[in-house]
């Protein structure tokens, strides 16, 4: 989807959600705009755009959402990532491995044929 296309569909959804609620803040969404929205949401995350984002451009809370997608079974997950420069260090100039764990896990200070033998010693 392009940007012009995201935007455009952003746009039009919004307008139907602010029609179906009538100026009624706590007003009830038809069904079909709720699919509609939850799709626009899953398409947004393949983009990176989270939920608060989109939230925001169709003028509803994210938690509307949040329970949109539990309703419909919306099962994706958003991932942010970041990419990082390799990085051209030998295992012996680097510092002492560290590791830290958020959502994902991270090892600093290994080249790749480092990682791969510190996991094959652990299994």
């Amino acid at each position: 989807m392009t940007g012009k296309t995201w935007d455009s569909k952003t746009a039009e959804l919004r307008d139907a959600i602010a029609s179906a609620k009538s100026g009624r803040p706590n007003a009830h969404v038809p069904m079909e705009l709720r699919k509609r929205t939850v799709e626009l949401v899953d398409a947004g995350r393949e983009r990176g755009i989270g939920r608060k984002e989109i939230a925001t451009a169709l003028g509803i809370h994210q938690t509307t959402i949040s329970n949109w997608q539990q309703q419909l079974g919306s099962q994706k997950r958003f991932v942010r990532a970041r990419v990082v420069a390799r990085r051209e260090t030998k295992v012996e100039e680097a510092k002492s491995p560290s590791m830290r764990r958020l959502r994902v896990m991270v090892i600093d200070g290994l080249d790749l044929a480092a990682l791969e033998v510190l996991l094959r010693s652990r299994s």
